[in-house]
Order: C-alpha cells, then structure tokens, then sequence
C-alpha cells in the first residue's frame, strides 16, 4: 500500500497546478511510468527542439477513464531528465501533417 499511495501522491505533485512559472522536471523513468501507469498516456509525436531537447507529447485515449488527457515534455538526452512543458484535457487531433500538405 505505502508504494501505491506514494505513486498516487508523486502524480498529484506532478500535476498540481502552479501559482508560479516554475518548471517541473523529474527522471524521465519515473515521469514516463507516472504519464502511462497513472494518466494511461502515451507518446503520439515527437521531435527535437534546435537546442537538442527530445519534445514529446503523450495522450491518453478518449475511453481511458481519467478523461482524454495530454501532456507537452521536453527531456536532455544527455542527463535523461524529462521537464513538463505544459498538460491538459480534451486533446482533439484536427488533422494530420500529410493530411494537411
């Protein structure tokens, strides 16, 4: 039980909202195990930034019971520390990059 309400805690850490602009960063393991155990999001794109940051998002299917979820991550490769950019609900996919050339 201590290990589940510690991973439970962490995730409303993780998405508390903030007063501030701070950034928050985590281990990219344990922020991604957060992103897919608790919030049943996973990677749908991703890119590199021009200063070499790996920028992720990660969504969660619209039947996941926590409710359509997304997350916006950038991670250094070279330390594997993952920093939230920015996460929500309601994503809606408008249309896809072939689509729209």
């Amino acid at each position: 039980m201590g290990l589940r309400f510690t991973a439970v805690f962490l995730a409303g850490l993780f998405f508390a909202p903030s007063v501030s602009a701070e950034v928050r960063c985590w281990d990219r393991a344990f922020a991604v195990g957060v992103l897919e155990k608790i919030y049943k999001e996973r990677v749908v794109s991703h890119g590199f930034s021009l200063s070499g940051e790996l920028v992720e998002l990660f969504v969660s299917s619209q039947n996941v019971v926590v409710g359509n979820t997304w997350t916006i991550t950038t991670t250094d490769p070279r330390t594997q520390v993952l920093c939230l950019i920015s996460n929500g609900s309601m994503w809606l996919d408008v249309v896809s990059v072939d689509a729209a050339q």
